[in-house]
């Protein structure tokens, strides 16, 4: 957390910009794909807050609030 952005292409891009809090969500597919390809990854590993499966996360529109469940929401 912090006032301004931790992820490696925003600070790139810009290290005093403000932490919007972004969620971040990969499909479960996507580990698939790179187990298969070799890779070892688990969820969590890449970044992401929520991993998902069956939801074609590439479709959805960006900029856009989400829920999660009963009580979460992004």
């Amino acid at each position: 957390m912090g006032e301004s952005v931790k992820h490696r292409s925003r600070v790139a891009a810009n290290p005093i910009q403000p932490n919007l809090r972004q969620v971040h969500l990969i499909h479960a597919e996507l580990h698939d794909e790179l187990r298969a390809a070799g890779f070892d990854v688990a969820a969590g590993q890449m970044g992401e807050n929520i991993t998902t499966r069956g939801i074609a996360l590439l479709d959805l529109p960006t900029a856009r609030a989400a829920s999660c469940g009963r009580h979460g929401s992004a």
